[in-house]
């Protein structure tokens, strides 16, 4: 990964422009709040000697501050007498305390998970693969997680997975292996005949095969509960069970942000990603939960992708931001200050159904920026076949199925048990490709894209993209003020482009060489003795650009009187 990353920055030239072991101590913002030559000045503190003697002025500031920084704290009674390892599933010193999964004392443990969500179903993985005979998950509701082959589909897809069609992907899985049916579970919420499916929990999957095998094994078994307190190796939930000869408790309570991060912005409150309503300075973690009808993946890179290039176009059309403000859009957007249901978080930090909600009131202010995106999903497509194939990609995976289940015969107590055979066949993936089809009504295939294919969706991302670079010329050239002495009226763009323009035009107009006008007196005069004797000719100006005669209201006010008097139609008609 960190090799892949390497590579990806030195082909986009972003090493050079990138200071590594180097924390942003300070933010102040220089000059009017609201004034357009506001800039913002950071503090800056070297990791590598500790010096805090630099700062860097930039005008613009994309703050990508993390979601999963600090483990949820909390202590539950008897924890001194419990005789065990006590600690957190991502912890280190000093946040709750280190949980170790590999110094030989698993092997052979009972342990106790405290949580849902996609690190503790990690956390099965680590006891399991380090020698643990059993693992109980506690936990309030059970959410859903997602195995392999359906992550996968979900991500090549070039559109999103409808939600009721993951469920039914998730059912092979979760049947073979004790897990019960997925459209039972708490997360959904559907009509009747399930033809309108919304996915709805507090934690994201956990990915993955493993946890699913270990609970076909035996090796997992679930508790829907919640702690009380414990004794010498013992869980007294609240239901009055015991789980007892526990050698572990690990939690896995939920990440959150860092309140860092909010004192460095002083930050009281978000306006969709911007700061205290800064336009100019965005911040953004990964939202909690999930609220979805459909999966265009389930990992955050794509999503921060669109962020970035959303707010990039905004940036470099500050026109377009200005008019929405005149319009009073941007008072029409949700305000996030702290929040009411999840305290012990930042204020940047925000759930999916805010995040959702001023993504899609920020599209519909600014509809020309998803232009930016019109080509992530074909890529995605493309990328996916190309990196991870179908026939590949199934394949690895049901071999590392096969090689977790002889891990577990040997190291985990489980010799005795059945072979489990993998859930999900090449035919029924292949099936979901048909399905894809039939449903969205985008044709895509187990093969994957033509290679003609990913060539036009490069070269179409290529276009698009020196189209938007050029179509902001204009405006730019206007906003610069670069002409100082301009009559009311004039277009300074037209002035800078009129020499070229007209070395590019002179010999296809019927002016003289001398005129930059398409028409000059001459022609107009020329004009006036190629009409019959019956005819007059005479000439109009209409207010616009030549390209746009045919598409201006006020040249159509012009043109219509003489085409009813030529055919014989009333005005009135």
């Amino acid at each position: 990964v960190l090799s892949m990353m390497q590579y990806a920055s030195k082909e986009y030239g972003i090493i050079e422009h990138t200071r590594f072991q180097t924390e942003v101590a300070g933010l102040k913002v220089v000059g009017d709040p609201e004034a357009d030559d506001r800039y913002y000045e950071l503090s800056l503190k070297d990791l590598s000697t500790g010096q805090s003697d630099k700062t860097c002025k930039v005008s613009v500031v994309y703050h990508f501050a993390g979601a999963y920084d600090f483990n949820r704290i909390i202590d539950y009674p008897g924890e001194d007498v419990f005789g065990g390892q006590v600690g957190y599933g991502m912890g280190h010193q000093n946040q709750g305390g280190v949980f170790c999964f590999d110094d030989e004392r698993m092997k052979g443990a009972r342990v106790a998970i405290l949580g849902n969500g996609a690190f503790a179903i990690e956390n099965v993985r680590s006891c399991v693969e380090n020698g643990a005979y059993k693992v109980f998950v506690v936990t309030r509701r059970k959410s859903l997680a997602c195995p392999r082959l359906p992550c996968w589909f979900c991500h090549q897809g070039p559109a999103p997975t409808p939600s009721g069609m993951l469920l039914d992907m998730l059912k092979p899985m979760y049947m073979a292996t004790g897990f019960g049916d997925p459209w039972d579970y708490y997360a959904v919420v559907t009509n009747a005949s399930r033809s309108d499916v919304t996915i709805r929990q507090s934690s994201r999957f956990g990915i993955g095969d493993v946890g699913f095998l270990c609970s076909a094994y035996g090796l997992l078994e679930y508790r829907i509960d919640t702690l009380n307190h414990l004794t010498h190796h013992t869980l007294h939930l609240n239901s009055g069970e015991k789980l007892e000869n526990i050698q572990h408790l690990c939690k896995a309570l939920g990440l959150i942000g860092d309140h860092r991060m909010d004192k460095l912005h002083n930050l009281t409150y978000k306006i969709g990603p911007m700061a205290n309503g800064d336009w100019r300075r965005l911040i953004s973690g990964d939202a909690t939960g999930m609220d979805a009808k459909r999966f265009t993946t389930f990992s955050a890179g794509p999503a921060a992708l669109s962020f970035s290039q959303q707010w990039y176009y905004i940036h470099n059309h500050p026109w377009e931001y200005k008019q929405a403000v005149d319009q009073g859009m941007m008072k029409l957007l949700p305000v996030h200050k702290l929040s009411s249901t999840q305290p012990d978080q930042p204020i940047y930090m925000t759930n999916v159904q805010y995040e959702f909600t001023a993504s899609v009131m920020l599209s519909s202010f600014f509809p020309l920026s998803t232009r930016v995106g019109s080509e992530e999903g074909p890529f995605k497509y493309c990328l996916l076949h190309s990196m991870h194939p179908m026939d590949k990609f199934h394949e690895y995976a049901q071999a590392d199925w096969d090689r977790y289940q002889i891990m577990f015969r040997e190291n985990n107590n489980c010799g005795d048990r059945e072979f489990v055979p993998y859930p999900y066949s090449k035919e029924m993936v292949r099936s979901w490709f048909d399905e894809y089809s039939k449903r969205l009504g985008i044709n895509i295939t187990p093969s994957g894209p033509t290679e003609e294919f990913k060539r036009s969706v490069i070269v179409k991302a290529q276009n698009l993209d020196l189209y938007l670079q050029l179509e902001m010329i204009p405006q730019l050239v206007r906003m610069t003020k670069l002409h100082g002495n301009l009559k009311e009226g004039e277009d300074p763009f037209a002035l800078a482009t009129a020499s070229f323009v007209y070395e590019a035009k002179k010999a296809l107009t019927a002016s003289s060489p001398e005129s930059a006008l398409d028409f000059d007196e001459v022609a107009y005069d020329a004009w006036r003795h190629w009409v019959a004797m019956d005819y007059t000719c005479s000439f109009d100006s209409i207010d616009c650009k030549s390209r746009m005669m045919l598409t201006t209201p006020e040249a159509w006010e012009k043109i219509m009187p003489c085409i009813k008097k030529l055919a014989g139609v009333p005005d009135d008609e």
